[in-house]
């Protein structure tokens, strides 16, 4: 006979030996219906996201009602079955009570500061959604789905966790014992559409000649770095310049989380991977960095520096031969980049800071400067600075925020001759 594969129509037969399911105690069959998931589907969830209407999602679901009748359980009520089977598949496969705010394509981030004070990013604005959860638990147990779909996991040994999601979203969670607030919880949500350099120049972020100057600077193969705040536009500028990297050039990039989109075949994109329960098995982005400076990469990308061993690591690939390297580091304007910069190579290295000094003015060429700016709803770019040989910052650009303007300044001769030398035509 074959089997009713619709649960919303199938009735649960209560029997002397059967469980019974109220609010109180659903959550036991949750984390029994989680074991029991993850064990019999576990090369499947690895490797294929979940999606409505799918095959896996409908053999899931009966594999959930063939545990609920092979244990004889039942339920308060059929709501209450319903309930638990549609909250089991949001959770596994979905964002569950998040979805309108991860469906929102102007949405850039989601912040979850306690069950019932869930805020998000739009239009520049912070909004308190109107969404919750129903108490700490649900929202722990939300956390614990989404960690456990990238193979991470939050507890006492462990309190502070982060990844990236299987969108390419990144989350970052924290313990209950972290903050007064209880658990609590950032979505900073994967962008599907590519932004180009004339998709910045719409939204303001910089203006025709911004654009030419750069993409003179990719195809001089001059070294540069993105400087900013969080969530300033520093990747997303990053992708949009590496548009212009010829088809044929052999780039590699390291990530702590992966973010880059190249749109290209010929890339290799590598991402760390934190230590196991054991303590064993860290690759760092120093490790990765160092790994493909022996592949023979002719272009090197660092999604960011943040530690003075990729900081060092970074100015050493530079004066061993390689140009056309990039990345992007949290600086609040280009003099503190190139201090902070210097400060973790020499943190790295043991030596001086002013021979670090030295090191980055003979190995960067250009500082591009991000900020978000409040008042404007805008991400801009702030400042375009040379470093030159003799330890000069040359002001190039600058933003102009009271008129909301481009300041453009004439090219230093020692820029032009670079750009002579390397091929790249670049009128003013």
């Amino acid at each position: 006979m074959m089997r009713n594969t619709n649960y919303e129509e199938m009735d649960l037969i209560a029997l002397p030996s059967s469980t019974l399911i109220t609010e109180d105690n659903v959550s036991e069959l949750n984390e029994k219906l989680k074991s029991v998931i993850a064990e019999k589907y576990d090369r499947e969830l690895k490797m294929v996201e979940i999606t409505r209407g799918s095959d896996l999602e409908r053999n899931i679901k009966n594999s959930i009602i063939d545990y609920i009748n092979e244990n004889n359980i039942i339920f308060r009520t059929n709501n209450l079955k319903l309930k638990v089977i549609e909250d089991f598949m949001i959770a596994l496969s979905g964002y569950g009570i998040l979805q309108p705010l991860m469906d929102d394509d102007e949405i850039e981030e989601i912040y979850v500061y306690a069950p019932d004070k869930i805020w998000y990013l739009k239009d520049g604005k912070n909004v308190l959604s109107d969404i919750r959860f129903d108490s700490s638990e649900k929202l722990k147990s939300y956390i614990d789905n989404a960690l456990g779909r990238i193979g991470r996991t939050l507890n006492n040994a462990n309190p502070i966790e982060d990844g990236r999601l299987p969108d390419g979203s990144r989350i970052a969670v924290s313990a209950s014992t972290l903050s007064p607030n209880g658990y609590t919880m950032n979505i900073r949500k994967f962008r599907k559409e590519r932004i180009t350099l004339d998709k910045m120049i719409e939204f303001g972020s910089m203006d025709e000649e911004i654009k030419k100057l750069l993409v003179a600077i990719i195809n001089a193969r001059l070294n540069f770095l993105v400087s900013g705040g969080t969530a300033s536009g520093k990747t997303t500028l990053l992708n949009a310049m590496s548009q212009y990297i010829p088809e044929n050039e052999n780039v590699e990039s390291v990530e702590d989380n992966i973010e880059l989109q190249l749109n290209r075949e010929f890339w290799l994109q590598l991402e760390t991977r934190k230590a196991n329960l054991e303590g064993e098995g860290e690759i760092t982005m120093a490790d990765l960095l160092v790994h493909i400076l022996r592949r023979s990469p002719e272009r090197i990308i660092v999604g960011e520096i943040r530690t003075p061993q990729v900081a060092d690591t970074f100015m050493n690939a530079i004066q061993t031969g390689h140009d056309g390297v990039c990345a992007t580091i949290h600086a609040n304007d280009p003099k503190r980049c190139r201090a902070r910069m210097s400060k973790l190579a020499s943190t790295a290295n043991n030596t001086p800071y002013n021979s670090n000094l030295d090191d980055f003015d003979h190995s960067i060429h250009i500082i591009i400067q991000m900020k978000r700016d409040e008042i404007a709803k805008k991400r801009v770019i702030t400042s375009i600075d040379f470093v030159s040989e003799n330890s000069q910052m040359i002001n190039l650009v600058e933003y102009d925020r009271k008129d909301d303007q481009f300041i453009h300044k004439k090219l230093p001769q020692e820029l032009k001759e670079l750009f002579y030398e390397r091929g790249v035509a670049y009128e003013e």
